[in-house]
């Protein structure tokens, strides 16, 4: 991926930007955006299907989605199973999203998602007649009180993804589908060795005891549940009444009562294990192995029933033998070095569906056995993580697609915290054990892994900053607690090459930022020991660089550090210690007090894009601070409070500031619950509510992580939410304001990030980066003016001259044209102006030439510099006057533009009558029809050919007389 250099459209934790003063160009064909599809509306391409329409009065319209990545980074695979009738392949993300394959794996759909707050950790399919009728997964534990966790057990329909909550007052630790219906293995969350397994044939609504042991003396404690043809196993770990200690497998014959049929009794008390994974073979239900842990010794012992589980042998020991089975729980390559590789247990247990000898199992390492279990070669390890935590790209789950031979067809694939992980050959030969273990291996693994990604888009983007040039500094994954997880960190992208990200770093900085003018620096925290890191770009190397860090007394944490816009050496702070408000004006090598709120510490802050003097705090109170004189602040100045969104002890709180750059006046503030978003239109003097309370507006009042204004219209705005993205093009009328869900193929996850920018066709593009489905884009079409519809006759003119900013309109809230409004000559001094020397042209201060234009008049300057260019010279020269509220005529406007175009020394060819209302003598007749002769007008009627010289020139005329003469 080639560098190229950046300018920022965002900057700040959590705040979404979005400005650009290019027209939007249409692409293709449009369909608009509507309420939340159903899952089966979403295709793997990302492109929306049968979507109802928005309302009439729509201002927007919405293109089709696009996955625009990161394709070479994926999320993590929880677990994966396979539909052993028709083949489809199954897998669940760490974000909750089921995913199906129907070509082996090679490509994934999202389908469904639990709707949990807890993460997935396990999954089965229930299939009906023809095809799966519902998804059981079990959750990751989380704490109900005094250090008790409990797992819940989750049931999603297919036919309508709907997720029910089943056996809640329970532990659920497994789950499986079993003969007679669904098997549960549940605990009862206040007790140890109370273990229990029900049944349900009816969906979960009514459940049957099969295994309890309370009075038999003997007490259970379960972990894992695995289908034996007719039978179910459960894994257990017992005690008696003379707290003796045994692993022991319950055996449930055709759907009747689980009772103990194995048992073993380890040397030692430190060998027991709460922990056991089954596996089956598919070519002999009768063959099934166990592993179970040594409960904080590291290792795991694998054990093989040829009867259907009624009886186990021993066939690996971590103790004793071979020496990868004492790896098969952890990373045999840092055995020598670091011991805490061996204190897990596998995480996967496998047998291959032709061979019953041969079984795969790992944590870290991936193993594989072809001799019943008794030995075992090594078929993967990831070099990158021969220093890193022991769960980089650790497997989660095994499958093999049902055409599965041995032969022609091997492939297997692999859920890992990488995704999915797949060979074509799973026969192939493993790498060999050394003699010891603290020598080198054989040789080394044939079997090859590659990447089967391609839609499983199930990157978790923290925060993303896009420059309008389509690169992207991202941190990708949820808080790992500082471990290093394959797929997490900071990274490096661009929106071009989805499929090159380059990680920076395996960190996940809490703060990235950039010199506002800067494309060559960025600066990441924390990094290290140190608080802040300043990273380059290296031209010769052709990468970034970590060019220094430094420790600093600023927080580094939430959304108070920012660079100002107009300075890219000057940067904004919070003390980390006391709290108050720092100024930088060296590039953060030192800080300058600048003041305290009156309400709390900040904890989100902007700059104004226009004026670096403004600037608006959020306090932790709920409070917004600003002042217009930032600069200047310094210790003991006070920061004023100027509006209180939600009392302090409400679950309101800041995610993110912003400034409108189109119209700075315009100031955002979003939050985690309602109003989920507030406005300013004077700078943030006065504030007001863009979100009512309730959900009567249709914003759900959820956690809104920012807004993205639309570069064409400011009322357009698009809030991504917690529950999806949102759009609204009426917030700032006085009543009726309405917010809509724009359907999506991410559903409802949560939205980390919404920013504009224009692609490489002119398009504006709405990026949206997601908590777990990572990020996608789509066209989006605003009208730029509320009066002025795609089937107005002047609208082409009209937008055009929107675009390159030669009007504004002449009303905001909303934003509207007034097409069928006089032209004023005033007016007029401004349009031609901006023609000529740009849409930023600020003329000079007016002296008051014409006695009719005071210096005070808000036109003063541009009508001077009109006549300066000697395109006027006014309406009268006794005494020297403009006339500057007259209605400009069809005659005036013809001279106005030639004299414009072709400078004050042009004069046309004398005329010769081509208009009938305009013969030669007229006074405008040359101007008229060099006009004509110039395409810029055919006249005002066709036959007879008019011109009507007297006539008032309106707005929307304007727009195309200008637009045709100057070629805009």
């Amino acid at each position: 991926m080639k560098h190229r250099k950046w300018s920022w459209l965002a900057a700040g934790a959590g705040v979404a930007l979005a400005v650009s003063a290019m027209a939007w160009v249409g692409q293709g064909e449009w369909t608009q955006a509507s309420v939340e599809p159903s899952p089966a509306a979403v295709t793997s391409a990302g492109t929306l299907q049968a979507m109802a329409a928005l309302p009439a009065d729509a201002h927007v319209q919405f293109g089709e989605w696009r996955f625009e990545g990161p394709r070479n980074v994926a999320g993590a695979a929880v677990d994966i199973t396979v539909d052993e009738v028709n083949g489809d392949l199954y897998t669940v993300s760490r974000e909750n999203w089921i995913y199906r394959s129907t070509d082996h794996g090679k490509t994934w759909t999202a389908v469904h998602r639990f709707d949990s707050p807890r993460p997935i950790k396990r999954m089965v399919i229930e299939r009906g007649a023809t095809s799966v009728y519902a998804f059981y997964a079990i959750t990751e534990p989380v704490e109900v009180y005094n250090g008790v966790t409990q797992h819940s057990l989750l049931r999603l329909r297919n036919s309508t993804g709907a997720t029910q909550v089943l056996l809640p007052t329970y532990d659920v630790r497994d789950v499986v589908i079993g003969p007679q219906g669904v098997y549960a293995l549940t605990d009862e969350t206040r007790s140890d060795f109370l273990s229990s397994v029900r049944r349900t044939s009816d969906g979960g609504q009514t459940w049957t005891v099969l295994m309890d042991e309370q009075g038999t003396g003997r007490f259970a404690e379960c972990s894992r549940l695995v289908r034996a043809g007719t039978r179910v196993l459960a894994g257990c770990f017992v005690r008696d009444y003379n707290y003796r200690y045994n692993a022991a497998v319950y055996v449930s014959e055709s759907g009747g009562a689980f009772l103990p049929r194995w048992q073993n009794t380890f040397a030692e008390s430190g060998d027991m294990s709460f922990d056991h994974l089954f596996a089956v073979s598919r070519s002999d239900p009768s063959v099934v192995y166990m592993s179970i842990d040594r409960y904080g010794k590291g290792g795991a012992y694998i054990f093989r029933s040829t009867d259907g589980g009624i009886t186990f042998e021993k066939r690996a020991d971590p103790t004793t033998g071979h020496v990868f089975n004492g790896a098969l729980a952890g990373r045999f390559d840092l055995a020598c070095t670091n011991s805490y590789q061996f204190s897990a247990m596998p995480t996967v247990l496998a047998v291959d569906p032709v061979d019953p000898q041969v079984v795969w199992t790992g944590d870290v390492d991936l193993y594989r056995s072809d001799d019943g279990g008794a030995t075992f070669g090594r078929a993967w390890t990831d070099p990158a993580a021969n220093t890193a935590d022991y769960r980089q790209r650790k497997p989660h789950g095994i499958a093999f697609p049902v055409n599965y031979d041995a032969m022609n067809a091997r492939e297997m694939l692999v859920a890992t915290d990488f995704g999915i992980q797949g060979t074509v050959d799973a026969r192939a030969a493993v790498e060999a054990a050394p003699p010891t273990t603290c020598t080198t291996p054989g040789s080394a693994s044939s079997v090859a892994w590659v990447s089967r990604n391609e839609g499983f888009d199930s990157v978790y983007v923290a925060q993303a900053h896009v420059r309008d040039d389509g690169q992207v500094l991202a941190v990708f994954g949820p808080d790992n607690g500082g471990q290093n997880v394959a797929g997490n960190g900071l990274f490096y992208g661009d929106l071009a090459s989805p499929a090159e990200w380059l990680q920076l770093s395996a960190a996940q900085p809490k703060v990235v930022l950039a010199e506002a003018r800067s494309p060559e620096v960025f600066y990441t925290s924390s990094c290290g020991t140190a608080r802040f890191c300043r990273w380059e770009w290296d031209n010769e190397m052709g990468r970034w660089e970590l060019a220094a860090s430094q420790a600093s007394v600023v927080q580094v944490d939430g959304g108070v550090m920012v660079p100002d816009p107009s300075d890219p050496a000057r940067f904004w702070g919070a003390h980390a210690a006391t709290q108050s408000l720092l100024r930088s004006s060296d590039g953060m090598q030192s800080w300058q007090d600048a003041g305290y709120l009156s309400s709390g510490y900040p904890k989100f802050m902007a700059i104004s894009p226009v004026n670096p003097d403004h600037a608006v705090v959020v306090s932790d109170m709920n409070t917004i601070h600003r002042r217009t004189d930032a600069r200047s602040a310094v210790t003991g100045t006070r920061w004023e409070s100027m509006y209180q969104v939600a009392p302090w002890e409400s679950p309101w709180r800041a995610r993110s500031v912003m400034y409108d750059k189109r119209d700075p006046n315009r100031v955002y503030v979003t939050g985690t619950a309602e109003p989920s978003v507030v406005t300013s239109r004077d700078g943030g003097a006065t504030w007001q509510l863009a979100d009512a309370l309730g959900e009567v507006d249709g914003l759900p009042g959820r956690d809104t992580a920012g807004v993205a204004i639309h570069p064409d219209n400011s009322d357009v705005l698009v809030a991504g939410t917690s529950n999806g993205v949102y759009v609204t093009w009426n917030y700032s009328q006085a009543s009726g304001q309405k917010w809509f869900p724009v359907a999506a193929p991410f559903g409802n996850t949560s939205i980390v990030q919404v920013a504009f920018r224009t692609d490489e066709q002119g398009a504006r593009r709405l990026y949206v980066f997601t908590a777990g489905r990572g990020i996608w884009s789509i066209p989006v079409q605003a009208q730029r003016f509320f009066d002025v519809g795609p089937d107005h006759w002047a609208y082409g003119a009209i937008e055009a001259l929107g675009a390159a900013g030669i009007t504004t309109g002449c009303a905001e809230y909303p934003t509207v044209y007034c097409p069928e409004g006089p032209v004023a000559r005033d007016q007029m001094a401004v349009f031609l102006l901006r023609v000529l020397h740009g849409a930023d042209y600020k003329p000079p201060v007016a002296t008051g030439v014409f006695a009719d234009v005071p210096t005070g008049h808000w036109a003063a300057g541009w009508v001077e510099q009109l006549r300066r260019e000697g395109i006027t010279n006014g309406c009268s020269t006794d005494p020297l006057a403009y006339c500057p509220t007259r209605e400009v005529n069809r005659a005036e406007m013809a001279v106005f533009l030639l004299r414009a175009k072709h400078g004050t020394a042009y004069t046309p060819p004398p005329a010769t009558g081509e208009f009938a209302d305009v013969p030669a003598t007229h006074w405008a007749a040359p101007w008229i029809e060099q006009l004509a002769r110039e395409g810029v007008t055919r006249g005002c009627v066709l036959e007879p050919k008019a011109y009507c010289p007297d006539s008032t020139v309106d707005r929307a005329q304007m727009a195309v007389f200008i637009t045709k003469a100057f070629g805009i």
